[in-house]
């Protein structure tokens, strides 16, 4: 399974697999600022400065090369976004 990142107008991007994301949930709950963490408790964000800043100072603390990989590409997803940033798989969706 693996989920895909959408916005306010739809679909964005691929995201992660169910393990890559499992792991950036983890990495970002033991490393991030609450915005960071409260996105991957809720499974979504409103596009703040904050929620941005917070992405930014994640990718820059020591970890796994394949966690980072796939944040770096969530905050350029994120660069993408219209006003929210929704983590789904897809299914059951109407987005």
């Amino acid at each position: 399974m693996s989920y895909s990142l959408y916005d306010t107008k739809g679909y964005v991007d691929d995201l992660a697999t169910t393990t890559g994301l499992r792991e950036l949930a983890e990495f970002a709950r033991a490393n991030g600022d609450r915005h960071v963490i409260a996105f991957f408790d809720l499974g979504a964000s409103l596009i703040t400065d904050e929620f941005v800043s917070g992405l930014v100072a994640l990718s820059k603390k020591k970890g796994d090369p394949l966690v980072k990989n796939t944040l770096d590409d969530l905050i350029e997803a994120v660069g993408r976004c219209n006003l929210v940033a929704i983590i789904s798989d897809g299914v059951n969706d109407n987005l």
